[in-house]
C-alpha cells in the first residue's frame, strides 16, 4: 500500500503542471520562462515539446501549432500531440511529399509565411491539406541551435484565418523557437550533470541567458556562488566580478529594482516562494536591456537558502509589449493578478490512472485531501470511491464515461464539480490534468483540484446580482427587448416589449425558442398587427439571417399612426439581442421635413423640386405610353406693384388665394406648383392636346383675373401663361421648363393677360438675348462703352445750363447698339450695379473739366438704390473728382417711388443733404406722378418725350404740357422738355414758361470732347441750334 502523500509513480513535469501554467501564460516572454523552468525539472522531452506547443496555442488562440524535432546527437527526436494524431498529423511533417510548410521551413533554414493557401502559389498541395483541416494561412519557422548552421527541426503555427500572422507575432514566435530549439540540449546535458558546480555550468551555457546560484545567509548576506559567463553579455560585467561583488550585477538595475530588491529576497527566502521578477537593467554602455529572472529556493540546515535559477533577456519582448496597445496591457495586469490569486488557491494535486480494462486507481493525492474532501490521502488511494461518493450523483453518473473517453483522445481534464463533505458542508471543486499514456496502455493523469468554493459562490452570488441588475436595466429601457441566449431560446424579456408587440405575453417567456416568438409576433391574425405588411418578407428575412447569424432592421407598422423599428443582431456570446425602437414621432417628422422639403411653405403647393420629379415620372410614363405631356409657366401680371404699394402681408395673402383658384381648375391628374416669387406651373401629363391646353390657359386667365377681396382691399391682377408640349414623352424636363419660360416671356412681350404655345423662334430670341449679354459683359471688361452727354438749353437765353450722360456702346460686329436694347438687359441681368457708378464717376470727372459750370445729370437706376451704400458712392465720386456737388443731378423715375418708399426717399434726402440736385425724370408717365411729387420736394421734372412728339395730333398732350409747366413754376421747380426737334415745339414750351429743353433741336448727344469744343466756342456758353 503507498504512503499518503507519497509519489508512488511520477514522471517529473508532466503535463498537468505545465497545463496550468500555459492557461494562466500572459505574453510569449513569460511562456519561455515557464518553457525553460519546465525543461529544468522534466526528463521527458515529448512531454516538454507537447506543453511547448500547447502554450502557443494558449497564447494564439484559434490557431494550431506543431512541432518537430527530427532524431539527432541528443535522442530519437519528437513530436507535439498534433503531429502524433487529429486533422494535422498526417503529411503535415518534416518529410511530407509535397512538402508541408514545417519540411520547407527546416530545409530552407528561414521563417515562411503563408498568408492564403488559396491564393499563394506553391502550396496546392499542403495548402489543400491545410484547409480541409480548417487552416487558411500559416507561418513556420526552423529550430536552429546556437552555432549550427542545420536545423534539428522546425515548429509551424496554422490560423483559421486567411493574414493569421502579423509582424509583432513572427518576431514573438521566432524569439520563442529559438528558446525550443536549446530544450533537447539542454534537457540531454541536464541528465548528465547533476552533480558538481562544473557540471551544472556545463549545463547552464547551453541555456539562452544567464543562471546563476545565489546564497541568502541568515544575517541577510547574498552571495553569488555560481554565475554563467553570459552575464557579460547581458549585464556588461563579467562573471567572476560579480561573484566576487553582487552589488557589480545590482548597480546595474533600475533604482526602483534595488529600492525593494533586498526585502522582497530575504522575504521569499523565508517564504521559500518562487523567485519570478521582471526587472529592467542599464549597462555600462548605456543601452537598456529588460530582463526576466526564475530562481526556485532550498534551505540549508544553517538557515542559509541557496536559489537556483535563471534569467532571460526579454528585451525585445518588453519593447514589443510595451507597444502594445492598452487593452493588452490591461489584460496582462489582469492575468497578472489572477495568476498571483491562484497560487494562494489551496488545492489538491494528484496522479491517478485508468487502465485499459477501466478501473481507475489513484496513485498519488496531497494531503490537502483531508481539507477539501474531509477525506485523508490514504484512505483515496486505498479506495477511490471514499472521494467520488462525496460529489453530487450528476456528477458520479457522467464521470467514469467521461474520463475514459478523455483517456481515449488523450484529451485535457478540465471539469468542474460540486462535493458533500462528510460534515455536511458543500465545496465546489475545479480539476485539471494532463494525460500521458504508457507502453502497456493505461493512461497516468497528472493534476490539481482547486477548491472554487469562494469563487464558485461568488459567481453564484454575481451572477444572482447580475441578473436582478439585468432585470432593473431592460425595464429601465424606453425600448422593447428580447435577449436570447446562444442555444437560441429567450432569456429575458421586458415590458416595453407587450406594449408594442401586445397578446405574446403567454409566449415570449423565458425558454421560448427565438423561432416561435418571430412567429407568433408576425402572426396575421394577432391583434392589432397590420395585415397590409408585408410580414412574409420580414419573417423569411429575418429567420435566415438569424440562421446565417447576421442581423438585421426592419420597419413595420403597427397601427395605423404608429410604427416600430426592429434591430435583430447576434452577440458576440452567440445569443442575440432584439430592440423595439417606437419611431412613431420620428416617421411624423420625416413625413413633416419631406413635406416641408418638397412643398412651398405660404400656398402648401409642390415647390419647384417636387415640381421638377413629377415632370420627369409624367415623361417617363409617356415615352412608355407614347403620349403627349404639357408644361403651363403661370407669371401673375401686376402682382408687383400689389405687394409694393399694399405691403408684403396683402401680397402673401393673394397669393395663397392664387394657389387656391389654380387648384380649383385643375383636374385629379394635373401637378400644381409654386416655382417661386409670382411663379406658378402646373404639368399635364394626360390629355395634353392644343384644345384642352387652350380650354384651360384661358379658364386660368379668366379665374385670375377676377378680383381678390383681401383685408378690405379689391386687388385686381393678371396672368400671362407659357405652355409647352412634350411629344411622346421625349423631351427632357430641362427643355420643358425653358420652352415654357420662353413662352411666357412672348405671352407677357405680346401684352399680357395671354397665352402662348412655346414656338422654336422664341428659344432663338433667346439665344439672341443670351448673346447680347455676353457681349455686354465683354463690353464692360474691353471698355466699349462710351459716355456721351446732351445739352440742357434755358429756353429763354439759349445757354446751355447742363447736360444730360447718355450710355452709348459701339460693338464691333454689331455696330451701335441702341439704349433701349442694352440698358433693359444690363438692369434685368445685374450688370447695371456694375455699370452704373462707373457712368457716375465718369461724368464728374468730364463735367469738372468743361470751361462752363454746366450741372450733369446722370440717370440712376432703381438696383443702384438697393444698395445701401448709393449715397457714400456718391459723397466718394464727387470727393475724388472734385465736381461740386450742386453741379451734380440725379435722374430718377417715378417706378424708384413704388417700391422700398421708406428706403429709397432716405437715400434721396441724403442726397439733397450733400447738395446734390435730384429730378424726377419722365414725369406724368408714371402711378400717380402728383403724390410723388408731394413725397419729395424735387429740383426739376422733366416731361416725357411722348407728349413733345404729341403736340401737333393731342390737343390733351398740350393741356398735359401746360399743366406740367403750371405746376412745376408754382411749386418752384425747373421743367426741362425731353425730345425737343423743331422750332414750333421750342416756341410752344417757350409760351408756355417751360424752363428748359433738351433735343435734337440744339443737340444731339455728343462725346465730353465736343461738348467742351462747343463750350469754348460759344460766348457764355450759349449755343445755336443745328
Amino acid at each position: 500500500m503507498a504512503r499518503a502523500g507519497a509519489k508512488v509513480k511520477h514522471r517529473p513535469g508532466s503535463g498537468v503542471a505545465a497545463r496550468r501554467v500555459a492557461a494562466v501564460t500572459p505574453s510569449f516572454s513569460k511562456a519561455q520562462s515557464r518553457l525553460l523552468s519546465l525543461a529544468l525539472a522534466s526528463s521527458s522531452l515529448d512531454v516538454v515539446i507537447d506543453e511547448a506547443a500547447l502554450l502557443v496555442e494558449t497564447l494564439v488562440p484559434g490557431a494550431a501549432c506543431i512541432i518537430e524535432i527530427l532524431p539527432g546527437e541528443h535522442g530519437d527526436g519528437c513530436r507535439s500531440a498534433r503531429l502524433a494524431a487529429g486533422p494535422l498529423h498526417t503529411m503535415f511533417d518534416c518529410g511530407a511529399v509535397p512538402m508541408s510548410l514545417i519540411g520547407a521551413a527546416q530545409s530552407a533554414g528561414e521563417t515562411i509565411t503563408v498568408g492564403s493557401f488559396m491564393a499563394a502559389g506553391g502550396w496546392a498541395g499542403h495548402g489543400l491539406r491545410a484547409v480541409a483541416a480548417g487552416y487558411l494561412s500559416g507561418i513556420a519557422t526552423p529550430l536552429l541551435q546556437e552555432g549550427a548552421e542545420q536545423a534539428i527541426g522546425a515548429m509551424a503555427l496554422y490560423f483559421p484565418i486567411e493574414n493569421g500572422s502579423t509582424a509583432e507575432l513572427a518576431a514573438k514566435f521566432e524569439s520563442y523557437a529559438s528558446v525550443v530549439a536549446q530544450l533537447p540540449q539542454v534537457m540531454h546535458e541536464r541528465q548528465a550533470s547533476r552533480t558538481s558546480n562544473e557540471q551544472f555550468a556545463g549545463l547552464a551555457s547551453t541555456i539562452p541567458g544567464v543562471v546563476y546560484r545565489r546564497m541568502v545567509r541568515p544575517d541577510g548576506t547574498i552571495r553569488y556562488s555560481y554565475i554563467s559567463e553570459g552575464a557579460k553579455d547581458l549585464f556588461g560585467v563579467d562573471a567572476k566580478t560579480i561573484v566576487e561583488d553582487p552589488e557589480a550585477l545590482f548597480n546595474h538595475y533600475s533604482e526602483e529594482y534595488r529600492a525593494s530588491f533586498r526585502q522582497k529576497l530575504i522575504e521569499a527566502s523565508k517564504t521559500l516562494s518562487i523567485w519570478d521578477v521582471e526587472a529592467k537593467i542599464d549597462r555600462p554602455d548605456g543601452t537598456v536591456r529588460y530582463t526576466h529572472a526564475i530562481a526556485t529556493p532550498k534551505r540549508y540546515e544553517d538557515g542559509s537558502v541557496e536559489w537556483t535559477g535563471v534569467i532571460l533577456d526579454t528585451t525585445r519582448m518588453k519593447l514589443a509589449e510595451i507597444e502594445a496597445a492598452e487593452t493588452e496591457r490591461k489584460t496582462r495586469e489582469a492575468t497578472r493578478r489572477f495568476s498571483e490569486l491562484a497560487s494562494t488557491i489551496p488545492g489538491v494535486v494528484y496522479q491517478r490512472t485508468v487502465y485499459p480494462d477501466g478501473d481507475v486507481r489513484y496513485i498519488y493525492i496531497s494531503e490537502g485531501a483531508k481539507e477539501l474532501f474531509g477525506v485523508d490521502a490514504e484512505t483515496i488511494i486505498r479506495d477511490p470511491q471514499a472521494l467520488f461518493n462525496h460529489y453530487s450523483p450528476e456528477y458520479r453518473a457522467t464521470f467514469r464515461e467521461k474520463l475514459i473517453e478523455a483517456s481515449k483522445t488523450l484529451s485535457t481534464w478540465d471539469v468542474e464539480a460540486q462535493i458533500l463533505r462528510p460534515d455536511g458542508t458543500t465545496r465546489y471543486t475545479h480539476a485539471i490534468a494532463h494525460p500521458r499514456r504508457e507502453d502497456d496502455g493505461s493512461v497516468v493523469w497528472t493534476g490539481v483540484i482547486l477548491d472554487a468554493t469562494r469563487m464558485k459562490l461568488a459567481e453564484l452570488e454575481a451572477a444572482e446580482t447580475e441578473t436582478r441588475t439585468r432585470l432593473a436595466i431592460v425595464e429601465s429601457f424606453t425600448q422593447g427587448l428580447l435577449l436570447y441566449g446562444p442555444d437560441g431560446k429567450l432569456v429575458v424579456r421586458n415590458s416595453k416589449f407587450l406594449d408594442v408587440n401586445p397578446g405574446l405575453d403567454s409566449i415570449a417567456v423565458p425558454g421560448a425558442t427565438y423561432v416561435d416568438v418571430l412567429k407568433a409576433e408576425l402572426d396575421p391574425k394577432r391583434e392589432g398587427q397590420i395585415t397590409e405588411s408585408d410580414v412574409t418578407f420580414e419573417f423569411c428575412e429575418r429567420l435566415a439571417k438569424h440562421n446565417r447569424k447576421q442581423g438585421s432592421v426592419f420597419e413595420r407598422q403597427i397601427s395605423d399612426d404608429r410604427w416600430i423599428l426592429i434591430n435583430d443582431n447576434p452577440t458576440s456570446s452567440g445569443g442575440k439581442v432584439v430592440l423595439y425602437t417606437d419611431v412613431t414621432e420620428l416617421k411624423r417628422r420625416e413625413r413633416h421635413i419631406e413635406h416641408i422639403a418638397h412643398h412651398d411653405a405660404l400656398t402648401g403647393l409642390p415647390n419647384r423640386v417636387l415640381f421638377r420629379k413629377r415632370l420627369e415620372e409624367a415623361l417617363d410614363k409617356a415615352e412608355i405610353e407614347q403620349q403627349d405631356v404639357a408644361v403651363i409657366y403661370i407669371d401673375l401680371d401686376r402682382f408687383k406693384a400689389v405687394n409694393d404699394t399694399l405691403g408684403h402681408p396683402i401680397g402673401d395673402a393673394l397669393l395663397q388665394f392664387v394657389g387656391k383658384r389654380i387648384q380649383e381648375c385643375m383636374r385629379p391628374t394635373d401637378v400644381p406648383a409654386r416655382l417661386g416669387g409670382d411663379e406658378f406651373a402646373l404639368v399635364i401629363p394626360k390629355n395634353a392636346n392644343t384644345e384642352t391646353l387652350t380650354s384651360l390657359a384661358w379658364r386660368l386667365i379668366d379665374v385670375l383675373s377676377r378680383p381678390y377681396e383681401i383685408q378690405g382691399h379689391s386687388v385686381v391682377i393678371g396672368a400671362s401663361l407659357g405652355i409647352a408640349i412634350g411629344r411622346d414623352g421625349a423631351q427632357s424636363a430641362d427643355t420643358m421648363l425653358k420652352s415654357a419660360d420662353l413662352a411666357v416671356y412672348r405671352a407677357k412681350s405680346d401684352g399680357k393677360g395671354t397665352f402662348r404655345f412655346f414656338e422654336a423662334e422664341m428659344d432663338a430670341i433667346a439665344q439672341e438675348r443670351r448673346l447680347l449679354e455676353m457681349d455686354l459683359r465683354a463690353a464692360i471688361r474691353t471698355g466699349q462703352l462710351m459716355v456721351y452727354y446732351q445739352p440742357q438749353v434755358d429756353v429763354f437765353t439759349a445757354q446751355m445750363v447742363g447736360a444730360e450722360a447718355l450710355l452709348r456702346w459701339h460693338h464691333p460686329v454689331r455696330g451701335n447698339v441702341p439704349p433701349s436694347e442694352f440698358i433693359p438687359l444690363a438692369e434685368e441681368t445685374g450688370l447695371i450695379s456694375e455699370i452704373g457708378p462707373w457712368v457716375l464717376r465718369k461724368a464728374c470727372e468730364d463735367a469738372v473739366n468743361w470751361p462752363l459750370a454746366a450741372r450733369v445729370a446722370v440717370n440712376c437706376s432703381p438696383a443702384q438704390f438697393q444698395n445701401g451704400s448709393f449715397i457714400e458712392v456718391v459723397r466718394q465720386v464727387l470727393q475724388d473728382t472734385g465736381l461740386k456737388p450742386s453741379r451734380l443731378e440725379i435722374e430718377i423715375t417715378e417706378s424708384l417711388l413704388l417700391r422700398n418708399t421708406d428706403a429709397n426717399l432716405k437715400t434721396l434726402w441724403g442726397l439733397k443733404e450733400l447738395g446734390v440736385r435730384v429730378s424726377m425724370d419722365d414725369f406724368g408717365t408714371g402711378y400717380s406722378s402728383l403724390g410723388n411729387l408731394r413725397s419729395f420736394p424735387f429740383d426739376k421734372i422733366k416731361i416725357d418725350r411722348s407728349f413733345i412728339n404729341d403736340l401737333k395730333n393731342s390737343v390733351d398732350a398740350a393741356a398735359i404740357i401746360r399743366a406740367v409747366v403750371s405746376l412745376g413754376r408754382s411749386l418752384g421747380i425747373t421743367t426741362t422738355a425731353e425730345g425737343v426737334e423743331t422750332r414750333d415745339q421750342l416756341t410752344y414750351l417757350r409760351a408756355e414758361g417751360c424752363s428748359e429743353v433738351q433735343g435734337f433741336y440744339y443737340s444731339e448727344a455728343q462725346p465730353s470732347d465736343t461738348i467742351h469744343q462747343m463750350l469754348i466756342n460759344s460766348p457764355n456758353g450759349v449755343i445755336q441750334p443745328r
